[in-house]
């Protein structure tokens, strides 16, 4: 397969996490909200865990981190 291919599919996937990890920070008391609805504990927490899992995982997924080539 292409490695640009493999870059711009990495990309794309990385977009969907990006975009939900930047909705979150624009809106942390919503999102918390949301998850005390849901039940999680430490709801205020939790928030920023998923920002940080969200757009630190689609920035390593750009950039390659332990992927193959």
């Amino acid at each position: 397969m292409n490695h640009s291919a493999m870059l711009v599919g990495r990309i794309l996937l990385a977009l969907i996490f990006l975009v939900a990890g930047y909705r979150k920070l624009l809106a942390v008391a919503g999102s918390a909200g949301y998850f005390a609805k849901l039940g999680f504990p430490m709801p205020e927490v939790m928030v920023w865990v998923a920002i940080a899992i969200e757009l630190g995982g689609a920035i390593l997924l750009i950039v390659g981190w332990k992927t193959r080539w």
